[in-house]
């Protein structure tokens, strides 16, 4: 393990670079990394991956939630709502 620069990171395979957090600004899309390692096994020419996805944010994660819950139950939601004040 090497000590690198705060809030940054290197993924290596093999000694060779396959991901860096520095260069890219985000995280890696894990498919992305597999996918790599994958032919990394097979024997095959691993690429370094430069693709990234932002930080996941917990505020859009409750966001996210929400919506998924006035999907899933807002009829019977609203129904009951509707109940409470006939």
């Amino acid at each position: 393990m090497e000590v690198g620069r705060p809030s940054s990171f290197e993924v290596k395979l093999n000694d060779k670079l396959l991901f860096s957090k520095y260069e890219t600004t985000g995280f890696p899309v894990v498919a992305e990394i597999l996918t790599q390692v994958e032919k990394a096994v097979k024997g095959e020419e691993v690429a370094k991956v430069t693709t990234s996805a932002p930080p996941f944010d917990m505020g859009n994660l409750f966001i996210i939630l929400i919506a998924i819950g006035l999907y899933l139950y807002g009829k019977p939601l609203i129904k009951l709502i509707q109940s409470l004040f006939a």
